[in-house]
């Protein structure tokens, strides 16, 4: 079957690789180290430049250390000025040009720090070649001479690696190598024979599968459902929002009314309280008269009992005299003064007897 890929004598001739990666990775340059190309005579063209140098997907055929081997190079995934549906297309080109399949995926990455466009780049990859392709890869580390320099090791370099990258690096098998492209005809000849001898040993592992256009359409039909779940799941994201919003509306009148039936409350408060402080004033006003009323009584009972006491004085200051004058023998005017004397007590209610 195509999907197997499979054919008896493969490793006695043919080898077909991809390189994936983040432009200036150093693709190209790996390809021409695994093509035994000289600086006069480069096979991919490499630019130490952020842009893009492939364009399109490009197939490389030669013959190295007894295997005919095929080289193909991919534009490289996020920086690339080319959208993720001409990237698609491009890999679906390379997959057709690798017929039957794809023995490994050469996925490229610097030695170096793992930026966050590395964990996008690594992303894409799986999103356009599917979690299938994992039994495929083969991490190839650029940057070797880096780790010289520094008399450091591939082992301790992945020792502290990000864990999006250590856990990629599990999810295949932890198959990794390291190349110095700029290193002696020599180096770069150990690379490429340890490199094939690590294909040769995932090819058995997979049963000499490789990977063919069928996975990656099963990927893409996997992708689409994704997709279609995830509009779905956005449409429903979107419909409870809509209805959160609506419900935080209604809530939000709800509150409105109420903080309106509270400053009601508080007005009606406010009245009653003035209504009950007037009332209580109104009181105390009544009372405070009752009692300014109380005191002109009395002072009215004063006064009435001081006129009282004025006119007996007076009443008795006369009998006295009256007394006097009669004891002296002087009797002219006792008429008139009877008179006088009797016509006085008769206001007096308390003494109208007293003269009887």
């Amino acid at each position: 079957m195509a999907d197997k890929g499979k054919r008896s004598s493969f490793l006695d001739g043919e080898i077909r690789m991809v390189l994936v990666g983040k432009t200036g990775v150093g693709k190209s340059e790996t390809g021409n180290t695994i093509a035994g190309a000289g600086k006069l005579t480069k096979i991919f063209a490499s630019l130490a430049r952020a842009m893009s140098v492939t364009k399109n997907c490009k197939q490389h055929c030669f013959k190295r250390f007894g295997y005919d081997l095929q080289l193909v190079d991919v534009p490289g995934f996020c920086d690339t000025v080319k959208s993720h549906d001409d990237i698609k297309e491009e890999i679906m080109k390379c997959i057709a040009i690798s017929s039957p399949g794809i023995h490994a995926i050469l996925f490229i990455v610097r030695v170096g720090r793992f930026m966050e466009e590395d964990k996008n780049t690594l992303e894409r990859f799986l999103r356009c070649f599917g979690e299938e392709s994992k039994r495929f890869v083969i991490v190839v580390f650029t940057g070797k001479d880096d780790l010289d320099a520094d008399d450091d090791t591939l082992d301790n370099y992945l020792g502290d690696c990000p864990v999006t990258l250590k856990t990629f690096l599990y999810d295949v098998s932890r198959r990794c190598i390291a190349v110095n492209n700029r290193g002696t005809d020599a180096d770069k000849e150990k690379f490429t024979r340890d490199l094939i001898d690590m294909i040769k040993s995932m090819v058995a592992a997979n049963g000499g599968q490789c990977y063919t256009n069928e996975m990656y359409e099963r990927c893409e039909a996997q992708l689409r459902e994704a997709e279609k779940k995830e509009k779905l799941e956005e449409k429903r994201e979107k419909q409870l929002e809509e209805k959160l919003k609506q419900e935080a509306a209604a809530y939000e009148e709800k509150l409105q009314r109420q903080d309106l039936k509270v400053q009601e409350l508080e007005r009606q408060l406010q009245q009653e309280k003035k209504r009950m402080a007037e009332q209580k004033e109104t009181a105390a006003e009544e009372n405070m008269k009752r009692e300014v009323q109380k005191v002109k009584d009395v002072q009215k009972t004063i006064r009435e009992e001081h006129e009282r006491t004025r006119e007996e004085m007076r009443h008795e200051e006369a009998r006295k005299q009256i007394r006097e004058k009669v004891e002296n023998g002087d009797t002219s005017y006792l008429g008139t003064a009877y008179q006088w004397v009797k016509s006085s007590l008769s206001a007096l209610n308390p003494f109208k007897n007293w003269y009887n």
